[in-house]
C-alpha cells in the first residue's frame, strides 16, 4: 500500500473509529505521541496524543453521534477533510481541515476554526497563526494554479475582472455568510468590487494538495483597512472543486485570525449532502 493509501486509511479510522463513535481513546494509536496543532487549541499548540485524547473526552463527554459525513483528499504527506458532524445534543461542527503525517500516524493538523452551531469550535484570538505554519509548497499542477490564480490574481492583486476566466456560470458556495449560496460571475465580481474597495489583501502564504477534482488550500494573509490603516489577518483552509479547470464550488466554513469583523453564527450551519 503506498503512503497516500495508508495516509487516506488512517484518517478513514480517525473519523470511522474515533470521531464517528466518540471514542477518545483511540486518539494514542492513530496520532503520533508529538502532535502539532494551528487550530482552535492554538495556532502552534503542540501536545502529546495522550493531551489531545482527553482534551477530546471533555468535548465528547456523554455525546452520541446523530449525523456525520466526511469527504478525503489525499496527496503526499497531506490529507484534507471536509466534514458536517451533529451530535444528539444538537451541537454541529462543519469544516474545511489539512493533516500532515508521517509513518501513517498524524503528526500535525490545520484548522484555525468550524462553523455550525457550537461556539466552541468558532476561531479564537488565541489561536492567530505567526506566519510559519503554512507548510512549504508541493509541486503545481493545472489546478492548482487555477486556484494559486484565483487567490492572487482575484483577491491579493484585486483584478476583478479575472473571475470570469476562473469561475463555471454559477459558482456554488458553503462559506462563513451562508450554508449554500450560487452566485453568478456579475453577482460575485459587484460583491467583491465592493469588498475591494475599503481593502487591499498582502502577504499571503499558500499550501495547496490535489485530488482528482478536488484542491484544499492552507491560506494567511493579511487585510490592509484603507480607511482604519488597520491590518487584520485572516488564517483559513478552503476546498475547491472544479471543473474543466475553472472553479465550480466552494467550501469555507470559518476564517481565523484576528478579523472582528467576520460572521461566525449557528446561521451558517451546512445541511445534510
Amino acid at each position: 500500500m503506498i503512503n497516500v493509501e495508508k495516509n487516506r486509511a488512517t484518517l478513514q479510522r480517525w473519523y470511522n473509529e474515533m470521531w464517528g463513535k466518540c471514542n477518545n481513546a483511540l486518539i494514542p494509536q492513530i496520532a503520533a505521541p508529538q502532535y502539532l496543532r494551528h487550530d482552535i487549541t492554538g495556532a502552534n499548540n503542540l501536545m502529546t496524543s495522550e493531551q489531545y485524547r482527553d482534551l477530546v473526552g471533555l468535548g465528547l463527554h456523554g455525546e452520541s453521534v446523530k449525523e456525520f459525513e466526511y469527504f478525503l483528499v489525499a496527496e503526499a504527506d497531506y490529507v484534507a477533510s471536509i466534514g458536517r458532524y451533529v451530535l444528539n445534543s444538537g451541537r454541529q461542527w462543519d469544516w474545511v481541515q489539512m493533516f500532515r503525517l508521517e509513518n501513517a500516524a498524524m503528526v500535525e493538523t490545520w484548522l484555525p476554526g468550524m462553523g455550525g452551531t457550537d461556539i466552541f469550535g468558532f476561531p479564537q484570538p488565541h489561536n492567530v497563526w505567526t506566519g510559519k505554519e503554512v507548510p512549504p509548497a508541493l509541486p503545481m499542477t493545472d489546478k492548482k494554479n487555477v486556484v494559486r490564480t484565483w487567490l492572487e490574481e482575484v483577491w491579493v492583486n484585486g483584478n476583478i475582472e479575472k473571475i470570469s476566466e476562473l469561475l463555471t456560470d454559477n459558482f456554488l458556495i458553503h462559506d462563513h455568510i451562508c450554508a449554500d449560496r450560487t452566485v453568478n460571475v456579475v453577482e460575485y465580481q459587484r460583491e467583491l468590487r465592493e469588498r475591494f474597495s475599503e481593502n487591499s489583501i498582502n502577504d499571503m502564504q499558500l499550501f495547496m494538495i490535489e485530488e482528482g477534482d478536488m484542491v484544499v488550500a492552507v491560506v494567511s494573509w493579511k487585510i490592509t483597512n484603507k480607511e482604519t490603516n488597520g491590518s487584520p489577518q485572516w488564517d483559513f483552509v478552503q476546498a475547491f472543486r472544479l471543473e474543466e479547470l475553472r472553479l465550480a464550488e466552494a467550501w469555507l466554513p470559518a476564517i481565523g485570525g484576528n478579523d472582528t469583523s467576520l460572521i461566525h453564527n449557528e446561521k451558517t450551519a451546512w445541511g445534510r449532502g
